[in-house]
């Protein structure tokens, strides 16, 4: 079993780092390896499998359950009004020049 204070310092550099799963299974896992007599790489590899496909699994989920993003239901900012008639314009993006094209 992990020490609390050396734990809870890991555990706040895990989420600093933005690896909550880590975070959250660490002294599980931990405890599970030293049982079972796993190597320190198997037991990183086993952590960091972990959080690869939590991640995973919340990208797949995040566009079936987000809401439309508010940038693209909002009205153009300022600098794409024309000032004649203040009608909405869209930005063109500059094309990018050919060489040996001329």
């Amino acid at each position: 079993m992990m020490a609390s204070a050396p734990l809870a310092a890991l555990v706040m550099l895990l989420r600093a780092l933005k690896l909550p799963t880590i975070a959250q299974h660490a002294e599980e896992i931990a405890q599970h390896a030293e049982r079972e007599g796993w190597t320190f790489v198997r037991y990183l590899h086993h952590l960091v499998e972990l959080e690869v496909h939590e991640r995973r699994r919340r990208r797949i989920e995040r566009p079936r359950s987000a809401p439309p993003s508010a940038a693209r239901w909002s009205m153009p900012c300022a600098s794409t009004w024309t000032s004649a008639g203040r009608r909405w314009s869209p930005r063109r993006r500059s094309q990018p020049r050919r060489r040996g094209s001329g």
